[in-house]
């Protein structure tokens, strides 16, 4: 492929010497190499690609070992094996190249490439996808935060009470301060946000220093999905040229080939599936089924398609992002919206239920008031719809399923769907659907 934008002659051999070396070691980075632009560009920090180009800046490149330029360029390609430019979502961008290197390096570690110096590594992801890696960098840091104000006393309190509350909170203002100050580290959001430079289009936020990546680029009349198509056969067209090279599949490129074999879920699409799945079965004696009505026999018919209550359990540990339930927020209202739904139940449990809201059709579900930050435990959730919902027609719990020991209880007598934050995991019972809040 014919490259542009040559002005530093040096480095543009160095890079096209090092996928040549690549070539020869590993066959499928450098494949994957080759079907993108090599593209001089001064303005970005190191690397960055975006399916199409491999941008570089010479004077970085310049300044790099031959051994870890060959990592770096492996790193790139990694982007786009993983589909890292089609799968940010709404996600932060300088997070987000933070989650894919930390995401990649290790796989490079493994594959025996060296890594430049400052290369983000961290063994606690290693086996993680970018977004689960997302997800739980996002939950460390929630759990960093200082814990929001107490709730404001009760209106009927008894105002010597109130008084010494008030005393209680002057002497605490000073402590309040002190915190509100105190959190200034590390918080990766927004850092490096994508600009432009001469034209030639966005610069990745490159906060770690390992390269970036950007959203694709599209051509007119193209989607992000036909472009994750594409890229996908590439993928696989590169491993079966490697493979027939190499004799076998190295296991490296067999791991990215079972994650691309993953089907994404549209959580939202699943949802809806389900809620519409229960409103078109939901037995009422208000329409008897006339086939029975016939024999003599009185039974109940099937609504048209209303689902009368429903219960979201949602759980409020110490686990979960907030972002996860800010998104679940919008789903409640669409069942509502929808007419679906006449009645919803959200209620925050933790390893106990600390609170319940209630929203009808025709509500507006502004924010959902969600209280807990304790243990896990599912048994509390399930007892409380037994108690105070028996008829509900369907259980939604937003959780990460991270529960330990037997605290699952008994299931309900109507379907269950949980939907799982930060990685798919298995439940005893009910259907389990991924939640990615960012697409």
């Amino acid at each position: 492929m014919r490259s542009t934008h040559i002005r530093d002659k040096p480095a543009r051999e160095r890079m096209l010497r090092a996928r040549s070396l690549l070539s020869q070691s590993h066959p499928f980075f450098a494949s994957l190499a080759l079907h993108m632009e090599l593209r001089e560009r001064p303005g970005i920090p190191t690397m960055q690609v975006d399916g199409k180009h491999l941008d570089y800046n010479p004077a970085y490149i310049m300044e790099l070992a031959e051994p870890p330029l060959i990592g770096m360029v492996a790193h790139e390609t990694l982007h786009i094996a993983l589909l890292h430019h089609t799968r940010r979502g709404t996600r932060d961008p300088g997070e987000w190249n933070i989650s894919c290197d930390l995401s990649i390096n290790q796989r490079l570690i493994d594959e025996g490439f060296t890594l430049w110096k400052g290369a983000l590594l961290d063994a606690s992801f290693k086996g993680m996808s970018a977004e689960e890696i997302y997800a739980e960098r996002k939950r460390r840091k929630e759990e960093q935060e200082p814990p929001p104000p107490p709730p404001a006393p009760d209106e009927d309190e008894e105002e010597d009470e109130e008084d010494q509350d008030d005393a209680g909170d002057d002497e605490d203002a000073g402590g309040d301060d002190d915190g509100a100050n105190g959190d200034q580290d590390g918080d990766d959001e927004g850092a490096g946000a994508p600009g432009q430079d001469d034209g030639m289009g966005p610069i990745a936020p490159d906060p770690g220093g390992c390269g970036g990546v950007v959203d694709a680029a599209l051509d007119e009349g193209e989607g992000i999905d036909q472009v994750e198509a594409q890229a996908e056969a590439m993928v696989r067209q590169c491993a079966a040229v490697a493979a027939a090279g190499l004799g076998q599949m190295p296991d490296g490129i067999a791991q990215i080939l079972d994650e691309l074999n993953k089907p994404r879920v549209d959580w939202r699409e699943e949802f809806g599936r389900f809620i519409d799945s229960i409103a078109a079965s939901q037995p009422t004696w208000n329409r008897p089924d006339k086939r029975m009505l016939a024999l003599g026999y009185y039974l109940p018919g099937r609504s048209p398609d209303v689902v009368d209550e429903a219960v979201c359990l949602v759980d409020t540990s110490a686990s979960i992002p907030r972002d996860g339930s800010t998104a679940f927020a919008s789903e409640v209202q669409g069942m509502l919206d929808s007419g679906r739904v006449t009645r919803v139940h959200v209620v925050s449990v933790d390893d106990a239920v600390r609170h319940v809201q209630v929203f009808e059709l025709g509500d507006t579900v502004e924010v959902l008031e969600l209280k807990g930050g304790g243990g896990t435990r599912f048994d509390v959730g399930f007892e409380w719809v037994a108690t105070h919902a028996p008829d509900a027609a369907a259980v939604i719990y937003l959780t990460d399923l991270d529960v330990y020991g037997n605290l699952w209880g008994q299931p309900p007598a109507c379907p269950v769907l949980w939907t799982v934050y930060g990685g798919l995991r298995k439940a005893p019972f009910g259907e389990v659907i991924p939640l990615d809040p960012y697409q």
